[in-house]
């Protein structure tokens, strides 16, 4: 039996999938996307049985739907075969009982060739550290077009995993607010007897304040951009029929969102400095996997890049932090470097302090500017296409690990040195 041919399925789940959006881009909190879900799931797929799996940070919860079925045989509690799709980190797609079976999925009570299912669709949603979250799609008629559902499915996933990254931001970012009302708390019970100590913790205060009001404004007015240019293409789109024409405006899309992935690459290193813990790095496979990460950035130039280890064995440091240190000074360099980029970058170990130095023969830093390279959201040249927040980044990855960096002018280029405390 197909409750609705092809062409209805297709005329209705965009408009669906548009409030879809809306009401889940509304969402302030993890909880909230449950709601949301379980009132628009079968309005997107034609399932006979819905069931979601979600566990956050130990917060476990499970919800199902059914329709034109008997659900008391139904077992809906059974943990172990979510965990296992998880874990595996794979889609399945069963379209016969005996799949089923051999899949081993006793959430919707398939334990005998009885069971009231002639399909199962189910797929995990992966990428985050302490979240495991399963969608499992039974059903009971004959429907030719499970491969629609099973794409439909991905989307689906694929857009609460970019939800999950914007709550996860937020909340982050909302955790340090409440760090700082809590300190304010206690400097206002400690004021008579630790006066001159308030004044400079409220001074040092109201510059986490300003940069974080500097931030958020930014950020919104940076997000705005890119989200702009996709909202025009997707318009253009949907005007067009010529197949190239749309390869290139999706073109356009995809170097839009690479954008908002590299600022949100960078506030997620910016909200996390102290998660990320020491670890053995292997510095030539470091090196390498960090020249492919920079292939991207430097397409449009010529680029001679030299990256020198002298140390020469394995080296005790934050993997993270390292590439991001890295890959934003050889960024700058690129950018600000003439049509062909001669760039040379060394790590090395002395007097129990990690160096960092690189190099380059491009435009060089001038006087009018050298007083705020390290000030977030500022843009030395007129012309660079960055966010500004490169070097403001480093600094603060260089603070956090009690180090220093300074600069100076060659002829041409510029010099950057960074010196870190290094306790093997």
């Amino acid at each position: 039996m197909n409750y609705f041919s092809l062409s209805t399925i297709k005329s209705e789940r965009n408009d669906v999938f548009h409030l879809f959006l809306t009401t889940l881009n509304k969402c302030t909190h993890v909880d909230e996307i449950e709601g949301v879900l379980n009132s628009y799931i079968f309005s997107l797929l034609r399932g006979s049985a819905i069931k979601f799996c979600f566990n956050y940070k130990g917060k476990y919860w499970t919800s199902h739907q059914v329709r034109d079925i008997d659900a008391t045989s139904l077992n809906f509690v059974d943990k172990r075969a979510e965990h296992k799709i998880f874990m595996d980190g794979k889609s399945i797609y069963c379209s016969h009982k005996a799949d089923m079976l051999r899949f081993n999925i006793p959430f919707f009570g398939i334990d005998n060739l009885a069971s009231p299912f002639k399909a199962i669709l189910a797929l995990p949603l992966s990428g985050f550290k302490d979240v495991q979250m399963v969608i499992t799609v039974g059903y009971i008629h004959e429907y030719p077009e499970l491969d629609e559902d099973f794409n439909f499915l991905k989307l689906i996933a694929d857009t609460l995993c970019h939800k999950l990254h914007q709550l996860f931001l937020v909340e982050s970012l909302e955790h340090q607010h409440q760090q700082m009302s809590a300190q304010n708390a206690q400097i206002k019970v400690l004021k008579e007897e630790l006066e001159s100590r308030i004044e400079q913790r409220t001074e040092d205060l109201n510059n986490i304040n300003k940069e974080l009001k500097t931030l958020f404004y930014h950020t919104s007015h940076d997000f705005r951009a890119p989200l702009t240019n996709i909202h025009g293409v997707v318009n253009l789109l949907k005007e067009t029929q010529d197949g190239s024409q749309m390869l290139d405006l999706l073109g356009y899309i995809e170097l839009s969102v690479k954008g908002l992935y590299r600022m949100l690459y960078k506030l997620n290193a910016l909200s996390s400095l102290e998660i990320h813990e020491n670890e053995e790095i292997n510095l030539p496979n470091f090196i390498t996997e960090l020249k492919a990460q920079l292939e991207e950035v430097s397409k449009t130039k010529k680029v001679n890049l030299q990256l020198i280890d002298h140390i020469q064995k394995p080296l005790i440091f934050s993997r993270f932090l390292l590439s991001v240190i890295m890959e934003n000074l050889i960024e700058n360099s690129i950018k600000y470097s003439h049509h062909v980029a001669n760039i040379k970058a060394s790590l090395s170990l002395s007097n129990h302090h990690l160096t960092i130095i690189v190099e380059d023969d491009g435009e060089g830093i001038s006087d009018q500017i050298k007083d705020h390279i390290f000030t977030m959201y500022y843009r030395g040249n007129v012309k660079s296409d960055g966010n500004g927040l490169g070097l403001y980044l480093i600094k603060k990855i260089i603070e956090y690990k009690k180090g220093s960096i300074g600069y100076e002018n060659l002829n041409p280029g510029t010099q950057f040195k960074i010196t870190i405390p290094y306790h093997s």
